[in-house]
């Protein structure tokens, strides 16, 4: 009897499995003459298609490897074609292609889904916006949109009446995770050299104090232009992994020094020992 209902388990998840499309998502092409975060975007996309499980997503960081080892290979094909052949490469089933253009003072968001084997457009979906901030608002029901086409439903023509935007306390914190977002990449990157060297010559790993002592400087140049909210998280997310490549530099400083006592103990080691058998002890 447990085997019966064994098999009938098994045929039960054979029946109701369904196997998701893999997808790939090429960074967004900005179109326009405003400078707008496409790599943001397209991440902004993937992540609300694998939080609702609507696809098996390709990474991007794969994508990009693999555009870089192959763009020569791929010189002379049309802008799908080369799509497609990334996304084939990736083992996607399709590959999202998207554009951004700004027609009558209105966003217009494009975003195609090609078949990697075939080249072929299988469905496409454009959505629109006023502000650069409202892209934040319309790319869940991009998603949401894609994610009917491809099972072959009906959807309407997007209007901006059926578009609910975000209040200016929500941009402001739209800015704010923005701006946290962009500190934290930079901050990986703003490890000093100076903690490198406390970590060598500062005795008794006293260098690894260094990075909670004094606080990182933030670079001013990346606050031009941007809104208070955006400057606030930028500096917290800058401080915070500026910190950490800080306290990495001291502990590699720190290692390093450690290195040199121990060659030198062994070094000792070695110059005692073939004095001891010199004088034949």
């Amino acid at each position: 009897m447990k085997r019966v209902f064994f098999l009938l388990f098994l045929l039960t998840g054979v029946v109701f499995s369904e196997d998701k499309t893999k997808i790939a998502i090429l960074e967004i092409e900005n179109t326009t003459s405003k400078e707008i975060d496409t790599k943001f975007l397209a991440e902004t996309l993937q992540m609300e298609i694998v939080s609702k499980k609507y696809f098996t997503v390709v990474e991007r960081k794969m994508l990009s490897k693999i555009m870089e080892e192959k763009k020569l290979n791929l010189s002379g094909l049309t802008k799908e074609e080369r799509a497609a052949q990334i996304g084939l490469l990736a083992g996607a089933d399709s590959i999202w292609l998207g554009s951004i253009t700004f027609l009558d003072e209105v966003y217009v968001l494009t975003l195609k889904s090609i078949d990697t084997k075939s080249g072929v457009i299988e469905y496409a979906d454009q959505v629109y916006c006023k502000t650069e901030k409202q892209f934040l608002d319309i790319i869940p029901l991009l998603a949401e949109r894609l994610y009917k086409k491809s099972k072959g439903e009906n959807v309407e023509k997007f209007t901006l009446s059926g578009v609910t935007f975000k209040s200016a306390s929500e941009v402001q914190d739209n800015d704010y995770s923005i701006g946290l977002r962009d500190g934290m990449e930079a901050g990986k990157k703003g490890g000093n050299f100076m903690y490198f060297i406390g970590g060598c010559l500062l005795p008794y790993g006293i260098g690894l104090i260094l990075p909670f002592v004094f606080e990182p400087e933030v670079p001013m140049e990346h606050f031009i232009g941007k809104s208070s909210s955006y400057t606030v998280g930028f500096t917290t997310g800058y401080k915070k992994k500026a910190k950490d490549a800080n306290f990495n530099q001291a502990l590699a400083g720190c290692l390093a020094q450690l290195g040199v006592y121990l060659v030198i103990y062994i070094v000792q080691i070695i110059v005692v020992a073939r004095t001891a058998s010199s004088a034949g002890y």
